[in-house]
């Protein structure tokens, strides 16, 4: 999905800013998470990340999970 693997930083705010990226690169987060099995609750500004040292691609994650929670609610940064 392109939305994974690009997303454009064009403006200081609104679309095609850093907050947009941010909230894409947490939403593809999420999915590898959901995608191992954990259940993912985050409120309005809550942020997911995962750092490239830990996985930069899904099959890499789902590799190296170590199922290490299975529910994740607030912000979370996932590193090596």
């Amino acid at each position: 999905d392109r939305n994974d693997e690009f997303a454009p930083v064009k403006n200081a705010s609104g679309s095609d800013s850093p907050e947009t990226t941010r909230q894409l690169s947490s939403d593809c987060y999420a999915t590898w998470l959901q995608a191992a099995g954990v259940e993912v609750v985050l409120g309005d500004g809550e942020l997911i990340e995962v750092s490239p040292l830990f996985a930069a691609t899904r099959q890499q994650f789902l590799t190296k999970w170590d199922k290490r929670t299975d529910k994740i609610s607030g912000d979370f940064y996932l590193e090596a």
